[in-house]
């Protein structure tokens, strides 16, 4: 394979796995959550983030979401 082509195709999968991401993200509320804190670990475990308050930020994006996970929950249930 050349370098080319295998640049050609790391493209595609970039561009595949930000659609899946989209997807993901706007299945509810809990998934959109579990993509940002996923996103954030992920940034923080390359050190892309450096961030001495973790839980606190993880909290901060469950509680943005808490409204609507709140809201669907109840919804499934009846």
């Amino acid at each position: 394979m050349s370098l080319a082509a295998f640049k050609a195709l790391l493209k595609q999968i970039d561009i595949e796995t930000e659609e899946a991401h989209n997807n993901y993200s706007e299945r509810s509320a809990v998934h959109c959550a579990a993509l940002q804190i996923m996103q954030f670990e992920k940034d923080l475990y390359y050190g892309e983030a450096v961030n001495g308050k973790h839980l606190k930020k993880i909290q901060s994006i469950i509680e943005i979401h808490l409204e609507d996970i709140i809201n669907e929950t109840t919804k499934n249930k009846n």
